[in-house]
């Protein structure tokens, strides 16, 4: 059934309503509420007409005051304005009525001696503003929780099909094959080290897989894994690579996106030749602002070398989800990422969410 249907049989009934109860309050019978159709059907009328001219008002409130941003307000003005326009139209379509049938002593007379009938309808106009505020507001609170339920479903995927591309990216066939490489050359060079090699392979995937379903971890679990990381890296590149991880202790129980610091040292070793010549230097610090700073030199640019732009583009995308700060990059001298510290209570987080709403009246 429509909105226009649902509102005329709505304003039908508290037109009958309020007909019986002026008609009983004046004859103390209510039988005669139902015989007297013609001042029924009058009633009915200005009630349809009070009722629209009160939904229009409502239309045009919600558009000037915001229900979740001034709620007091919007209540306070919906309950006046809803109660003067019913009233205003009501008897003005009544007063109306009289002057056009040439009957204003009739209404002056009205005026005179239903001056306590007319008090106990505007009462009513008020109690029925009242509620149909109460309402209101309620089915913009249900729908508004709707939305933000959907909102968390959204949300919840975007996140999904982010960490499953990253994940992607760190199964790859490619990684495998030159971390399989690396083994394969040193097994019969240094027992020991490949040892370690494999050692450190095995973790980095450990963790790889356990972090897959998580949004966030702690930047100290995320700092061990990355040792593990650097140290396969060292065994190809030896001195060429040199990776600095200057953090104040302070931050280890922040959190980060998982795999992101690997990430960005991932794209610095793609993105630069590595030659003794030329090594690559990379840091792990704060910046002024206590942000993540990661940063590395610019060497010569590799012939094959794959756009950063979708794993850096995942990176802002996955702590737009837990920070307003954006992660910045500046590519000159040097290539940096700045990322925003995270300190976020998840299960708090989580169990708030769906009254997001609530939480900001």
């Amino acid at each position: 059934m429509s909105f226009f249907y649902r509102s005329v049989i709505v304003l039908s009934l508290l037109a009958l309503l309020l007909f019986a109860y002026l008609v009983y309050s004046e004859t103390g019978n209510l039988e005669a509420a139902f015989s007297d159709y013609r001042n029924l059907a009058i009633t009915w009328v200005l009630v349809q007409a009070a009722g629209w001219a009160v939904l229009g008002t409502n239309k045009l409130l919600n558009l000037w005051f915001s229900w979740q941003q001034k709620t007091v307000l919007r209540f306070s003005l919906g309950l006046l304005a809803d109660t003067i326009v019913a009233s205003v139209v009501f008897f003005g379509l009544l007063a109306a009525g009289f002057y056009l049938k040439n009957e204003a002593d009739e209404l002056n007379y009205l005026m005179e001696t239903k001056g306590e009938l007319i008090a106990k309808t505007c009462v009513l106009f008020f109690f029925t503003a009242f509620t149909f505020t109460i309402i209101d507001f309620a089915w913009f609170s249900y729908r508004q929780y709707a939305v933000v339920q959907i909102q968390k479903v959204q949300t919840l995927r975007n996140q999904l099909e982010l960490q499953y591309e990253m994940l992607k990216s760190q199964l790859s066939p490619h990684y495998l094959f030159n971390s399989l490489n690396t083994i394969s050359a040193l097994l019969y060079r240094d027992v020991e080290l490949t040892e370690e090699f494999i050692r450190n392979f095995a973790r980095t995937y450990q963790y790889v897989l356990e972090t897959n379903s998580k949004k966030l971890v702690r930047l100290e679990q995320e700092l061990d894994f990355i040792r593990s990381y650097i140290f396969l890296l060292k065994v190809r590149f030896d001195e060429s690579l040199r990776v600095q991880i200057d953090l104040p202790k302070s931050v280890y129980q922040s959190q980060i996106p998982p795999l992101t610091l690997q990430l960005l040292i991932e794209n610095a070793v793609k993105h630069n030749v590595i030659t003794e010549g030329t090594p690559l230097n990379i840091t792990i610090s704060l910046d002024e602002k206590n942000h993540l700073l990661v940063k590395n030199n610019k060497t010569a640019q590799p012939n094959e070398a794959s756009s950063f732009k979708i794993g850096l583009a995942n990176i802002k995308k996955r702590y737009s989800y837990f920070s307003t700060v954006p992660v910045k990059t500046v590519n000159e001298h040097f290539f940096s990422v700045t990322l925003p510290i995270l300190n976020i209570d998840n299960k708090k987080r989580d169990a708030q969410l769906p009254y997001a709403f609530f939480m900001t009246l």
